[in-house]
């Protein structure tokens, strides 16, 4: 009988150890999982913090050396493209892919919202160009210290190494901010694809044609070509908004607006007599035809990106394998739960006599 009981004591004892283990490992499975779901997170703001600080810094450094002068070339522009955004696009790079299953135009504008949070710049987001001069290597003609044109845009493509995709490729379809640049010169100085040889007027036909030829033709302002362009990955929304002052040195927006479509900086305002610049084929002029641009020498302009998370861009990318009505429906309310809006402000150089 006493080894009966004791027998049954030890069974009692088991069952009761197994319980409290099974208790303890299911708690210590839950901070297990509540750790790694935090790393997840702080290494998701990492990433996108570091991102958009790489942005910020490029464009800040571009900036310092922004040169604006107040003469009949277009020295700075910023322009809404096309919507809806088909086929490659308004950049027309080799790969880049708009179609059925992508961000959708509607929801993908909203102007006149909260800079931080609300603000939206459109299906592709605004194609934002300048010239500045950046400081030179001294090792050829085309690296002079001279201004030549930089672009901003996003492309959604695949994020390759050449301007085509190799056959076969599975590289997954990407929203990327691009910076594309023309040589300033060179190889010598009557070398026509620089935008010494074109001129310093960012409406110029040149500026926006699509050219894959050459990492530094003019071409690149429009449609950059390599992943040495790439600024920055899984970049959904960039835009800017542009300031003025006016002649008492009252700054204001300029742009954007609902009542534009772009802004530029150029004398060519429609004044005083002269006719108004407007851009040259460019698809994004010819959809919002109806629409003037906004002139003046901007100041400052607030520059706003929002990219996603690395679960967020992994998330997307799923989604929008789904049925184009589901994309639609779906796609602005996952962005905003798994991305990040980074805003900073830039002042410009005064403008060169």
């Amino acid at each position: 009988m006493k080894r009966a009981l004791e027998r049954a004591a030890s069974l009692v004892e088991l069952l009761l150890a197994l319980t409290i283990t099974g208790v303890l490992a299911t708690g210590i499975l839950a901070l297990v999982g509540e750790a790694l779901h935090r790393f997840a997170l702080v290494s998701g703001r990492i990433a996108v913090e570091s991102a958009a600080d790489l942005v910020f810094r490029q464009i800040e450094s571009d900036l310092q050396t922004a040169v604006l002068r107040p003469d009949g070339g277009v020295w700075f522009a910023a322009t809404r493209q096309v919507e809806v955004q088909t086929g490659r696009g308004d950049a027309a790079v080799s790969d880049a892919d708009w179609s059925a299953g992508v961000k959708p135009a509607l929801g993908s504008l909203n102007i006149a919202g909260d800079l931080a949070s609300a603000l939206r710049f459109g299906q592709a987001g605004l194609w934002w160009r300048f010239f500045a001069q950046i400081p030179d290597t001294g090792d050829r003609l085309s690296n002079l210290s001279a201004p030549r044109a930089i672009s901003y845009q996003i492309v959604r493509r695949r994020l390759i190494a050449s301007a085509t995709t190799p056959s076969g490729t599975r590289a997954p379809m990407t929203y990327i901010l691009y910076r594309g640049t023309a040589r300033p010169a060179g190889p010598d100085w009557s070398d026509f694809d620089s935008s010494f040889a074109v001129g310093y007027d960012l409406f110029a036909p040149q500026y926006a044609r699509p050219d894959a030829a050459r990492i530094d033709n003019v071409g690149n302002v429009r449609s950059p070509r390599r992943f040495e362009q790439v600024l920055a990955t899984d970049v959904v929304d960039f835009g800017v908004r542009v300031w003025v002052a006016d002649s008492g040195g009252r700054e204001r927006i300029a742009f954007p607006t609902w009542a534009t479509s772009g802004f530029a900086a150029t004398r060519h305002d429609g004044r005083e007599g002269r006719p108004a610049a407007t851009p040259s084929d460019e698809r994004a002029e010819i959809a919002a035809a109806a629409l003037p641009l906004a002139y003046g020498m901007p100041v400052r302009v607030d520059v706003v990106l929002r990219i996603l998370t690395p679960d967020g861009a992994r998330g997307l990318r799923r989604l929008e394998t789904l049925p184009a009505a589901d994309v639609e429906r779906q796609w602005w309310p996952f962005v905003e739960r798994e991305s990040r809006v980074f805003v900073r402000a830039f002042r410009l150089p005064p403008p060169t006599p």
